[in-house]
């Protein structure tokens, strides 16, 4: 029996990777809505659309991911990060379908010395961590029965580059490009993940038995934020001049925890493991040499 697979915010850089994943896949049958097809941001719209179609699962990759932006613009993250979710998991209730979305290592406040498991005290701190948090716990109170919540972090993929998306990755290479010094974070800690590595991933666990609930997905091993661009212009064979700095000398509208590494241990116990940071940078390198369109890398820095 084929798996009925619906992709809410398929055009972006998870969604891009997702579907690419469950289309490759025997046994999916797949449908993918862009914001153009699904505006999450108007959320009364969303019972009546998804109310129109069948699906056994539906993967939600669509969110507010402007981490500073969202200090500024608290309802625009709320709307998007909590309340369409709530929404999305209510659609689900009412087709007795599964739902998969995802949340962020921002949900921890980074004090932490050790990887943060699944049940450790979340206390975000800045507004973006916290709306990923409220959509968290409205998705489960909503349908508790087949609600899974996966929490990754740092992500980079090609999904939407060449058009108007981009990631860390992106943004080193170009500004290195440029020939000017890059003044990079080295006192924050995280699990860099490749979206390649993540969606089939996030596949695989649909096709386990895995219980509903709370699931780390993230790549293997920390690196800081200057670890991942010195790694990153290294394998694209760029010189470029990196300087360390704390966290005090480039200070941001929002702030970051110093210490949000993952501990995945939940997944690996269903042989679920995504391969190292640095492995999935290399695949990455990869896949972006052969896309199409890379001319100008562009994008936000995080």
């Amino acid at each position: 029996m084929n798996l009925r697979l619906l992709i809410v915010g398929a055009s972006g850089q998870l969604g891009s990777d997702v579907t690419r994943a469950a289309r490759s896949r025997p046994g999916m049958d797949v449908v993918s809505l862009s914001r153009e097809d699904l505006d999450l941001s108007r959320s009364d719209e969303i019972a009546g659309i998804l109310g129109r179609r069948d699906f056994d699962v539906l993967i939600n990759c669509a969110a507010h991911t402007g981490v500073d932006s969202a200090e500024s613009d608290i309802a625009a993250a709320v709307s998007l990060n909590a309340h369409a979710v709530r929404e999305l998991a209510r659609a689900c209730r009412e087709a007795e379908a599964r739902f998969v979305t995802f949340s962020t290592d921002y949900v921890f406040d980074g004090r932490a010395d050790r990887p943060y498991a699944e049940e450790a005290a979340p206390r975000p701190l800045n507004v973006y961590g916290a709306s990923k948090l409220m959509g968290e716990a409205l998705a489960a109170a909503e349908w508790p029965e087949a609600t899974y919540v996966i929490r990754t972090a740092s992500l980079f993929g090609t999904g939407r580059l060449g058009r108007d998306g981009g990631n860390f990755v992106e943004t080193m290479l170009r500004a290195a490009s440029g020939g000017r010094t890059l003044r990079v974070v080295d006192d924050i800690t995280m699990s860099p993940t490749w979206s390649g590595h993540l969606a089939p991933a996030t596949l695989a666990l649909l096709e386990t038995d895995a219980p509903p609930g709370i699931y780390h997905l993230a790549g293997g091993g920390a690196a800081s934020w200057y670890e991942l661009a010195a790694a990153a212009l290294s394998a694209a064979g760029v010189d470029g001049e990196l300087q360390p700095v704390s966290v005090a000398e480039y200070p941001t509208p929002a702030r970051r925890p110093a210490y949000s590494v993952l501990d995945c241990g939940r997944a690996a116990e269903l042989g679920l493991r995504l391969p190292s940071w640095e492995e999935g940078l290399a695949a990455y390198m990869a896949e972006r040499g052969r896309a199409v369109g890379l001319s100008a890398p562009v994008g936000p820095s995080p």
